[in-house]
């Protein structure tokens, strides 16, 4: 350290020194002591986090042709930032202003955030990805993109905009398996499971069976119901599968529907894919594994208790 700081000091114009500053973390003073006379707990990462970018010159882009800078935004945003999609939003904005210094900077720190949050597995991390199209993207600030290629990134930020976590859940109304019309928002209970599946999937063969065991065992205690959207058009198999699996949920078949164009509205590429409702139909969580659905339904029942 001490050398960094003299070769810094000797040679401040050099590159390596504008690689070292932009390696090192920001010195963090003593925190304060507050009125109960009691140090302040939370002091340090907030001034770690507000002064983390402060040796970065973000005028100078020859320090992305470097791994320094890489690690530093991957490490901010995966270790310092709190993991929740508002205050990670508020940090990429702030970041993006700063790199406004630099074409490339802004370049790379636009495109890194937004294929980050566009590949992220997290679930409700996409809703980043979605502010960063609407922010940077759709407004014409991005003078790299193809007209094609801002198209794409464009049409998928609109799919994913309308399911995302906290939204109203598009409206479903398909023929089950006598052909009479089964309405999502006709189900009367204070959780609904929408379940997407296929006979001919074999992760459904795994994870179906699992979903009725869970669902004949808690749908009391979790006052819960499922909507079961087969994605296939030959109801034959359907009801085979049906039988075959004991499914005794609202079972439908989503190519037969008045409302067409599940799988583009719901994003479904592939099977099975869970969405979990509220009462009022708002998602609360989606593409998750059946294990996961009690835990999730009684987390949203204790804060919805902690509202109240």
């Amino acid at each position: 350290k001490n050398y960094k700081l003299d070769f810094i000091k000797k040679h401040p114009e050099s590159f390596v020194s504008t690689i070292f500053k932009s390696s090192r973390d920001p010195e963090v003073p003593e925190a304060p002591i507050l009125a109960n006379g009691r140090k302040d707990s939370t002091f340090k990462y907030f001034y770690f986090k507000a002064h983390y970018w402060d040796n970065i010159n973000f005028s100078d882009d020859k320090i992305l042709r470097t791994p320094v800078f890489y690690n530093r935004i991957k490490n901010f945003f995966e270790n310092v930032v709190l993991q929740h999609p508002d205050s990670i939003i508020v940090e990429a904005d702030k970041l993006v202003e700063r790199a406004r210094a630099n074409k490339e900077m802004f370049k790379y720190v636009v495109w890194y955030l937004t294929y980050t949050y566009e590949t992220s597995k997290i679930m409700g991390f996409d809703a980043i990805f979605v502010h960063l199209v609407e922010t940077y993207y759709m407004t014409n600030q991005c003078y790299w993109m193809s007209p094609t290629t801002l198209d794409n990134i464009t049409k998928r930020a609109n799919k994913l905009k309308p399911i995302l976590l906290g939204k109203e859940a598009p409206p479903m109304i398909m023929q089950d398996t006598s052909l009479q019309l089964q309405s999502l928002y006709m189900i009367k209970s204070k959780y609904t499971v929408v379940l997407f599946w296929d006979y001919e999937c074999g992760h459904c063969k795994t994870e179906v069976p699992k979903m009725v065991e869970f669902y004949n065992k808690k749908k009391s205690e979790l006052g819960m119901e499922v909507f079961a959207v087969c994605t296939d058009t030959n109801m034959v198999e359907m009801k085979k599968f049906i039988r075959k699996n004991n499914m005794p949920f609202i079972n439908v078949d989503g190519p037969r529907a008045v409302t067409p164009h599940f799988a583009e509205t719901y994003d479904i590429y592939s099977t099975p894919v869970i969405y979990v409702l509220d009462e009022t139909k708002k998602i609360i969580a989606k593409r998750i594994d059946a294990e996961q659905i009690e835990e999730i339904i009684k987390f949203d029942m204790k804060k919805k208790m902690d509202q109240n």
